[in-house]
């Protein structure tokens, strides 16, 4: 819109350029016909004179408006570069500000993982220490069921001996 004002400018000035060429060639126009005591001549050469300095009136009030808005959009154009530039401002500091919170996440991730991590490698200690207690406790109890097996065996041979010495009372006897 800019550019088109300012290509309108340029178009106004050739116009009204030409215009006071105009009006200059009709003065001096009306100014030969005066020396050449033709007056309604030089009437007529005024009467067109005027014509185009009417014309360059109302090319000056075009110019003189467009020249206000040309100054209201550049004002404009500031105004709107000023909002850009404090947008994208803001927009940096809203990306600071996302990666800082990220970068606080990810610790704060991290350490509660750790955390976690603690608790399960605590936990798994833990658990180890009562199985290195229960594996104690059976070690305590193994000698007393090796005995009683021992005792098992002591007694189940001994009973076979027994029924073996009952077997040969049998034989004697019925022989």
């Amino acid at each position: 819109m800019q550019r088109d004002s300012l290509l309108n400018k340029k178009t106004l000035n050739r116009q009204l350029l030409a215009v006071n060429k105009e009006v200059n060639n009709w003065q001096r126009k009306a100014q030969l016909a005066m020396d050449n005591d033709k007056e309604s001549l030089a009437k007529a050469a005024l009467v067109e004179k005027h014509k185009y300095v009417d014309k360059a009136a109302a090319i000056n009030e075009q110019l003189t408006q467009l020249s206000e808005s040309i100054e209201k959009l550049q004002i404009d154009t500031a105004r709107l570069n000023e909002k850009m530039r404090e947008a994208k401002q803001k927009q940096k500091a809203l990306i600071t500000r996302k990666q800082t919170v990220s970068a606080r996440l990810k610790v704060k991730t991290s350490q509660n993982s750790t955390k976690i991590d603690d608790a399960m490698m605590r936990f798994e200690h833990y658990e180890q220490r009562i199985d290195h207690l229960e594996a104690q406790v059976e070690a305590y109890d193994l000698p007393e069921k090796t005995v009683s097996l021992n005792e098992e065996f002591a007694d189940l041979e001994r009973d076979e001996t027994i029924e073996n010495e009952l077997a040969e009372l049998k034989k004697s006897k019925v022989a």
